[in-house]
């Protein structure tokens, strides 16, 4: 018995059985549709991925009932090769599992069954078949499709599978339409455009990313979050987003032509921004295995998000305020130049309560760095100079390119100045040769940083606020 045999022998249980639709509450007993092998005959090929999770079955390219040849492949499609197929799937896992900082601890195997004569706009659904251990998932595919239709279908199958694992809990538990369209989004957004030679890229280990191979031109992608959000932002300055309540319960309306595509990019904006959260990643990992324990996803969000959500209302607020600033923004997402002084300045000149000593009686100023340095004790303002650093680099983020030069400057500067305060301690206190060295070093660069913010800011342009985005701004904040 050869190993094609043999796989085709373990397959014959994952192909057969009841099989569940996408958008139904429990799985049916039995298929009433044709079985994988009558559809797409008995001599198929099958691939099993490199962590073994992954079945992938179909005919080679350009046979009579394999994939089109790559000629006659449609613009913007892909041509689904099993073979190239088994390493796309293994990639998408994986680069969803980095973005939850997850280990690859799969307890379901996924059928991938290629069909290369149906047509491209087939509707693809992932089946979960029930068994005595859990679940085991199939996916069907057309032999050509779109590159984010392919990420959206493995994404939905590989988050099916990681909620619905036994551990997790018994009921079936369907995946928040808003996680797969924003996850997967956000995925074929920073990765798949990348075209590789597939199993060439592999094998000669190509420079780049490469989340979804294909046999045909390769182009470039930019990892940033503002090259990730560039097409949804296109989208969202031309209609309104979709707000909390629609992106958990869309009406049947917003799943079809330009709504959809609103949805989507929505989702898109809202999984980027909970990422963007401390501790999003891990957060956003909890939710898989809050799910099943909620009837109500909402719920299983909130009790995720805890740590920045203590209710519905928050959440909504947050991300009515995240949409007023993203719209707010200019073409490449970052703030303008004016905007991104001010929030600088008023980082530079926050009301501090400080104390000249530990004895004194505490104070409310102004105060820039540099007399911070001065005129208090390094047990004072150390604190306040690393709460400092962390707004700095949300600016430093936000800024354009050579603004936000400078913000790197300034925090480069106040981390040295607290590493060699911090390390001229000899345990008994600090050295004041050194001491006094650090402090007059430290001032001198901030004066010549101050110089140049000064500079930008004769030259920097006033922005026209927007009336509709305060207006909301009010709204929300009175609510």
């Amino acid at each position: 018995m050869n190993r094609l045999q043999l796989h085709l022998i373990l397959l014959t249980g994952l192909l057969a059985g009841g099989v569940k639709g996408a958008g139904e509450a429990e799985p049916p007993e039995k298929d009433p549709t044709p079985t994988v092998r009558e559809r797409i005959g008995p001599l198929a090929q099958v691939y099993r991925s490199a962590s073994q999770q992954f079945f992938v079955i179909g005919h080679t390219p350009g046979s009579p009932k394999g994939p089109p040849s790559l000629s006659q492949i449609r613009e913007g499609h892909l041509q689904l090769d099993p073979s190239v197929l088994a390493i796309t799937c293994e990639l998408v896992k994986q680069e969803l599992l980095n973005y939850l900082r997850l280990e690859d601890k799969w307890a379901s195997s996924i059928s991938v069954v290629v069909n290369g004569t149906a047509p491209p706009e087939s509707n693809i659904g992932v089946a979960a078949i029930a068994g005595s251990r859990g679940y085991t998932y199939r996916l069907e595919l057309p032999g050509q499709i779109p590159k984010d239709r392919l990420v959206r279908a493995l994404v939905r199958a590989l988050l099916m599978e990681m909620i619905n694992r036994p551990q997790n809990g018994g009921r079936f538990t369907e995946v928040p339409r808003w996680l797969q369209e924003g996850l997967a989004a956000l995925m074929a957004a920073q990765k798949g455009d990348i075209l590789l030679q597939g199993i060439t890229a592999r094998v000669f280990g190509l420079d780049g990313p490469k989340l979804v191979t294909d046999a045909r031109t390769p182009t470039t992608f930019d990892r940033t979050y503002a090259g990730s959000l560039a097409t949804a932002f296109q989208h969202l300055q031309l209609t309104e987003p979709v707000d909390f309540t629609q992106l958990n319960m869309p009406d049947p309306g917003q799943l079809t032509g330009y709504a959809w595509k609103t949805y989507q990019h929505s989702s898109h904006l809202f999984v980027a921004e909970l990422l963007r959260l401390q501790n999003g990643p891990e957060a956003l990992a909890d939710l898989l295995r809050h799910l099943p324990k909620f009837l109500n996803p909402q719920l299983a969000l909130l009790k995720a998000f805890e740590e920045h959500f203590r209710t519905a209302l928050e959440l909504d607020k947050w991300w009515s305020l995240v949409l007023v600033d993203f719209r707010s923004r200019g073409p490449n997402l970052r703030w303008g130049q004016s905007r991104a002084l001010e929030h600088l300045n008023e980082i530079m000149h926050a009301p501090m309560v400080i104390r000249a000593n530990t004895n004194s009686v505490p104070i409310t100023r102004a105060m820039h760095f540099q007399q911070l340095i001065q005129e208090t004790a390094f047990t004072v303002h150390k604190n306040i100079l690393k709460h400092a650093l962390g707004k700095l680099l949300i600016v430093q983020l936000n800024a354009n390119t050579d603004l936000a030069r400078l913000i790197k400057d300034y925090r480069l500067t106040i981390e040295e100045y607290i590493r060699k305060r911090d390390a001229s301690s000899d345990g008994r206190g600090e050295l004041p040769n050194s001491v006094k060295l650090t402090k007059k070093k430290t001032i001198e660069k901030l004066d010549l940083l101050d110089g140049i913010r000064f500079d930008y800011k004769l030259v920097a342009s006033p922005e026209p606020e927007k009336p509709m985005d305060l207006e909301r701004v009010e709204k929300l904040l009175n609510k």
